[in-house]
């Protein structure tokens, strides 16, 4: 059992939740190539090689079936 995020209903066992992503994000994420020589700490030493960039979400809603039938012709529309 959940509660609909855009109707406020609750709905019932064994209905399933379905997420609609709503807003995301741009993100930078940074990719490290380990070295096997250890630092100091001896812990290993990492470089960084590259930057990618990507985006991930932000915020989601989690809705039944029949707002996400409605929401989904909204987003054709």
């Amino acid at each position: 059992m959940y509660r609909c995020q855009q109707c406020n209903t609750v709905v019932g066992p064994r209905e399933k939740m379905i997420r609609i992503v709503v807003e995301t994000r741009v993100k930078t994420y940074q990719v490290y190539r380990v070295s096997k020589q250890r630092g100091r700490d001896g812990a290993p030493e990492r470089e960084r090689v590259a930057t990618a960039t990507g985006t991930e979400t932000a915020r989601e809603l989690k809705v039944c079936a029949s707002c996400a039938r409605e929401l989904a012709a909204q987003q054709v529309a």
